[in-house]
């Protein structure tokens, strides 16, 4: 599809058919609701008058256009990528999550690389993460507890 079509989809949430086939092939309804099995899995459905245009669409156009939206809906939800949980015991997580963020705030505000944990004091204990950057203490933010880096949660 075209760059018109793609951000319509993602910003409005529509998309623009093109005209039926003049006969509408005997299995639309039932080809419909195959795709809506696929859309519902990234949380989209479709409303009524795109699930009866998309029924009224000869077989390879509809399926061109099933195959575009099913790929950018996938896109918009991420899932074309995979996810880690930021927590390596998932769903083992830390009980105060309002005390962490407030925490994690912080230190990527105030912390540097020179001084002490602001969080604990210690000292020489503060170092950057690979790739982010981010100054954190080993201490505080143990390793062995997070999959990525627990200010911004990269990998």
């Amino acid at each position: 599809m075209d760059a018109l079509a793609t951000l319509l989809l993602r910003r409005a949430g529509s998309v623009a058919l093109p005209e039926p086939a003049a006969a509408p092939p005997a299995d639309g309804d039932a080809w419909v609701a195959n795709l809506e099995a696929d859309l519902a899995a990234t949380g989209w459905l479709l409303d009524a008058v795109v699930r009866r245009r998309f029924a009224r669409l000869d077989p390879v156009t509809r399926m061109r256009w099933a195959d575009f939206v099913c790929a950018v809906t996938a896109e918009l939800v991420g899932a074309d990528r995979e996810h880690v949980p930021l927590f390596r015991r998932f769903p083992d997580t830390p009980a105060d999550a309002d005390r962490l963020y407030v925490e994690r705030l912080i230190v990527h505000l105030l912390q540097t690389e020179t001084a002490p944990c602001i969080l604990c004091g210690a000292e020489g204990r503060v170092h950057a993460l690979d790739p982010c950057g981010h100054l954190v203490c080993a201490d505080c933010f143990d390793a062995d507890g997070y999959t990525a880096c627990p200010i911004c949660g990269r990998g």
